[in-house]
């Protein structure tokens, strides 16, 4: 079995996973969206996601298997 080194430092570890991976398809969960935006492997993340369903890297793919970039952006209250 490969060991995967870079999930070790993922910013998502201790975290609900249904966060990453709903049930149903849509832009994905705001508080997955703002924790992969400060995550520092997501580049590693993106490439184990590659093929996958649900948000990786801050990439969420859906049942198109069409990729998307996750903008994140500062909530403006």
């Amino acid at each position: 079995m490969e060991t995967v080194i870079w999930r070790d430092s993922a910013a998502c570890s201790g975290y609900p996973t249904e966060w990453w991976f709903p049930l149903t398809p849509g832009d994905g969960d705001p508080r997955a969206i703002a924790i992969c935006a400060g995550c520092p492997v997501t580049t590693e993340c993106e490439q184990a996601g590659v093929g996958e369903q649900g948000m990786w890297g801050g990439i969420r793919t859906d049942r198109s298997e069409a990729r998307q970039r996750v903008r994140v952006t500062a909530k403006q209250q």
